[in-house]
This record gives C-alpha cells, sequence and structure tokens, in this order.
C-alpha cells in the first residue's frame, strides 16, 4: 500500500477549530424533526457521508427535507406525513446509524421497503431490533440477523415489547424515535446489558427537544403516543466524538485547541474523555471502562502504546460490530508499527513503552482507526494511513485541520526571576525555531511608560495590573514571550500561561542572580529593600509558582548555547514519540 505523507507537529499547537456537527445529534434530529408535525430548520449537520444517508433515506421515504447549505450543515424539514410512496430501496452506504433508525422511520410508512448498503454494512447486526419490530407485528425479514432488510410499513400499532441491546444502544434509540408516532405508543423492556447507554441519553434529549415525554424506570423506557410539534431552529452541537483525537494529541504534545460549538453541558458521552486521560498519566497498569464512550478506543490505544505499562480497555465488545471489527483491526496495527497489544473478550490490551516502526496502516475503510493512527505521523513516527478518504465519514477536514495545527505552534512563554537569562534565551529560541520574539517588559516600556517612573507614580499593584492585561495580549500562537519576574503573582497572568503557552521556567542560582541585578539599575525595588538584597526573599516566594506552571525548567549553572540546545531538544520533544 502507499499513501501520503501525515503533517508533521514540529511543535505543541494552538488551533481554532470548527469541528463537524455531532453525528449522533444529527442523525437524531433529523428523524425527530422528520416524525414532527411542523417546521424544523437545523444548522451544522455534519456534511459527511453518514448524515446525508440519513437525510437522503428519510427523503426516499417520502418527508420533505430541503438541503439549504450543505458546507454549513442547513437543512429545512417540514415535519408532517411523508408523500405517499409504493415503497422503494434505501441505500445506507456505510452508515449503521442511518440503518438502524431508517428501519424504524420505515417501519411508520406504507410501502414495500428494503434498506441495504455496502458489504461492510451488511456485515453489521441489526436481528434484535427485526425481531423487536416484528414482536409489534411488522412484517419484516432480514438476512441472517444483518441487511438487507425488507418490510412492509405501516399498520403498527405499538405496545409493549422486550428487546435485546447488548449488541447496539442503537436498536433501542431507532424505537424511542419512532414511538411516539404509533397509536398506542411503545414501552420498551431491555433484557440483558445495554451496548452505549451515553448515546440513549442523546436520544432521550432529542425526543425531549421534540416536546415527546419519554419516561424510564430502570430498565424499562416508555414513550406514549404524541403530536410533536416542529423544532423551530436547531443547532446541532460540534462533536466530541471528532474532538477525541485532538484531544488525545493534546495530552500528548501540551497543545491546545478550542471550538465554541463544543457544549460543556453536553450528553455526548465522549464529554467525558478527560477524565480517562487523567486516568492514564503516570506509568504502571490500568483498566479502563470505555462501555460509554467506545469510540474513543482508537485514539487512547494509541496514546496507551506511548506509556510505559499495561493498559486494559474493557466494555467495548460491541466495537466488533462496527465500521470494521475495530478491537481486531486496532490489535492488528498496532503491531503493524511496532507495538504490543492483545484482543480480549471484552476489549483489547496495550503493553507500551515500544518503539514504533515505520508502516502504513491500512484503517479498513474506518474513519476513528484513520484519524487516531493519524497521530503516529503527526509525532514524526514514520507512518503513513492508506484510504485517508474514508474520514469523510464524519470529518472531511481531518488531514486539513492537522495541516493547520502544524502551521500554528503554540505560544512558548518564559518565566523566572529578574537575572535568569529569560530574554536572551527566548531571543534565541525564537530564532531556532523561526517564531516571533515578544519581552513583556519591553513592551511595556515602548507602550505604556518606563516600568520605573510608572511605579513611582502609581505602584506595584496598579504596574501588575497593566503588566497582566499586556501579557494576556501577547500570549498568542507563534510567539516566544519573557515574561517579568513577578509577573507570576498575579492570578489572571497564571490563568492565561495555563491556559495558552507551554511554559519553561529559566531557572538560576542566587548568586548569579545578584551579580546581574547589582549591574542592572533600571528596575525599582519590589519590598522596598535593596534590589540585591531581597532577590532571596522574591526567589523563595515566586519559585512554588514557577514549579507549578512550567512544563519545561532549564535548570541553572549552563553555558548560554548548551542552555539554547537543551530548551530546544526538551520543547521539540513534547511532539516526538
Amino acid at each position: 500500500m502507499t499513501a501520503p505523507a501525515i503533517p508533521r507537529l514540529a511543535l505543541p499547537f494552538d488551533l481554532d477549530l470548527v469541528l463537524p456537527g455531532s453525528k449522533s445529534v444529527a442523525h437524531r434530529v433529523l428523524v425527530a424533526a422528520a416524525l414532527a408535525e411542523g417546521p424544523t430548520r437545523i444548522a451544522n449537520a455534519t456534511p459527511g457521508d453518514d448524515v446525508r444517508r440519513t437525510f437522503e433515506g428519510l427523503r426516499a421515504l417520502g418527508f420533505d427535507l430541503r438541503l439549504l447549505d450543505e458546507t454549513a450543515g442547513e437543512v429545512a424539514v417540514a415535519g408532517g406525513p411523508p408523500a405517499a410512496r409504493e415503497g422503494g430501496r434505501i441505500d445506507c452506504g456505510n452508515s449503521g446509524t442511518s440503518l438502524r433508525l431508517l428501519i424504524s422511520v420505515a417501519a411508520l410508512v406504507d410501502g414495500r421497503w428494503e434498506l441495504d448498503g455496502d458489504d461492510d454494512l451488511r456485515r453489521r447486526p441489526v436481528g434484535d431490533l427485526v425481531r423487536a419490530w416484528r414482536d409489534l407485528g411488522l412484517e419484516i425479514e432480514d438476512t441472517d440477523g444483518r441487511p438487507p432488510i425488507r418490510l412492509r410499513g405501516g399498520g403498527v400499532r405499538g405496545g409493549a415489547i422486550t428487546l435485546r441491546a447488548a449488541a447496539s444502544g442503537q436498536f433501542l434509540s431507532s424505537l424511542l424515535l419512532a414511538g411516539a408516532s404509533l397509536p398506542e405508543g411503545l414501552e420498551i423492556e431491555l433484557e440483558g446489558p445495554l451496548a452505549s447507554p451515553g448515546y440513549v441519553a442523546l436520544t432521550l434529549e432529542t425526543l425531549d427537544r421534540f416536546d415527546v415525554p419519554a419516561a424510564v424506570e430502570g430498565a424499562k423506557y416508555r414513550v406514549p403516543p404524541a403530536r410533536r410539534p416542529g423544532g423551530g431552529n436547531v443547532l446541532v452541537e460540534s462533536d466530541w466524538s471528532a474532538a477525541g483525537v485532538w484531544s488525545v494529541l493534546s495530552e500528548i504534545t501540551g497543545g491546545r485547541y478550542r471550538d465554541p460549538g463544543l457544549r460543556a453541558d453536553s450528553r455526548q458521552s465522549d464529554r467525558s474523555l478527560e477524565e480517562v486521560l487523567l486516568a492514564l498519566r503516570g506509568d504502571g497498569e490500568r483498566v479502563i471502562d470505555l462501555s460509554r464512550m467506545p469510540d474513543q478506543l482508537m485514539n487512547l490505544a494509541v496514546l496507551a502504546a506511548r506509556r510505559r505499562g499495561r493498559t486494559r480497555f474493557v466494555g467495548i465488545a460491541n466495537l466488533r460490530h462496527k465500521e470494521c471489527d475495530r478491537l481486531a483491526v486496532t490489535v492488528r496495527e498496532l503491531g503493524r508499527c511496532g507495538f504490543r497489544a492483545e484482543e480480549e473478550a471484552e476489549g483489547i490490551a496495550v503493553s507500551g513503552g515500544d518503539a514504533p516502526r515505520p508502516a502504513v496502516v491500512d484503517p479498513e475503510r474506518d474513519h476513528r482507526v484513520a484519524m487516531a493512527f493519524a497521530m503516529l505521523g503527526a509525532l514524526g513516527c514514520d507512518v503513513r494511513v492508506a484510504d485517508q478518504a474514508c474520514v469523510a465519514k464524519s470529518y472531511p477536514d481531518f488531514f486539513a485541520d492537522l495541516e493547520r495545527a502544524a502551521a500554528s505552534p503554540r505560544c512558548l512563554a518564559l518565566i523566572g526571576m529578574r537575572g535568569a537569562g529569560k530574554s536572551s534565551i527566548g531571543a534565541s529560541l525564537a530564532r531556532a525555531l523561526d517564531l516571533a520574539f515578544l519581552d513583556v517588559d519591553r513592551v511595556f516600556e515602548a507602550e505604556v511608560a518606563p516600568i520605573a517612573a510608572f511605579v513611582a507614580a502609581r505602584g506595584w499593584p496598579a504596574f501588575r495590573a497593566e503588566e497582566a492585561e499586556l501579557t494576556e495580549s501577547l500570549l498568542r500562537p507563534g510567539r516566544v514571550v519573557s515574561l517579568g519576574g513577578g509577573a507570576v503573582e498575579t492570578p489572571a497572568v497564571r490563568e492565561a500561561l495555563a491556559e495558552r503557552a507551554l511554559v519553561l521556567w529559566v531557572d538560576e542560582d542566587l548568586a548569579t542572580l545578584r551579580e546581574r541585578i547589582a549591574a542592572d539599575a533600571s528596575r525599582p525595588s519590589v519590598t522596598g529593600a535593596d534590589p540585591v538584597e531581597e532577590a532571596a526573599q522574591l526567589a523563595e516566594r515566586r519559585r512554588p509558582l514557577y514549579e507549578s506552571l512550567a512544563a519545561i525548567r532549564l535548570p541553572p549553572g549552563e553555558e548560554a548555547s548548551a542552555r539554547l540546545e537543551r530548551a530546544l531538544k526538551e520543547v521539540r520533544a513534547t511532539c516526538t514519540w
């Protein structure tokens, strides 16, 4: 196999993203809007292959949906009964969500319908969902528990059923979305475990948005018959599943990303990925239950290959029935890249700490496998990913965003005592990395006033406030910024550093500091004592702050050239496997 090179991160990134809208939310909102009795205007419905299949499938069933702006994911849904059709074939491509949700929509619509997809989709289970509809009286048949599905829609009144949803929580979501359209509603009792319960919670939130009063009592779910109004204007929130690769890459490199469309209060299960990342810090064995966020397995497996220790991911047996057998493919491709992994009954185990080897990863047309293993190439491993176009399923711009990340290095901020050498090392570091260099003190004196005169006229508190505002404005991607020695004593500066910069602490011994301070009479005393004498007191007070903020410490006593070499090595190491 051949594959294009993956953009290489030379430094931690700082990136503003416009992530796709959550395809999990978009699927559900499209179906709920089609089954409503009034209009809905949807924005940010993921312009990926999967959501397009649901959109086209609903249109094939006779519902009135219009794509207003594909790039923005703007869709107008008229709501109300579908136009009369005799039936037809609905091609779900490789979208398992489209297939499972549209089975239940087709069950409501008069006509003979066939739902099918590509060879990968034909391996995905739907037997338990088909069995539930058959128990409700629908004329429906599958093919050994898999597509193609043939059914005669209409005429089902609803009622009480049991459902097995261990293979996919989408079976339950599908029934819940259709339940209010049945004359008797639905009462569903789960038989056995529920796969991916977080996504069912997302379905219940969607029903609530469309005024459908679903109720949950233990393993029982009830949806009464309801006249659901249109949803009005619905903005699909950004996709926490797509954000996962950026969260893991940020954890590894010290980079950061932002997307204002990511809701902190989201019901998307992958919103909780940060908790897992914290649990994986440090060495040693870990057992991680991913039953609530199975889509993050591939991203986390790459992280596990990097950390020292054995990591077991459990609760994800249903990943064998996704776009590919994600357990087998993840284990196989980790092995291809030189890492040790093994498949288990409920997940996989990864033994980290090995060096990678050159490889071309075969994602088997699975978008999440492709994005996860692209991280290896971004971190300088000689790893490429075949069939990169498969990311169009959920995140068409992923590799373009990775290219932007490589061109948007995070701000490097230098902290330390006056006289430690922050300005000289900062200027040299910026030249070596081809970044802009700014010294906060020099900018202050050029744009506000000489520091000594400002402090004499207005005092240190006023200076610290002005310094903090200026520092926040200067901490931007593509820059190396040297801060004043006492800037870290201001809470706003500490918050800005933690959010916006990779921080290097330029440490120096007290004798050297005193010698350099004595040679520079331009700065006033902070405490009222002689500037040389107060250095020990200030250093003791500030040292815990320096330690808490710094990602990299440059130790005292090194020559300028050795210190620069160390700084370059440690900064670059953040993005090296």
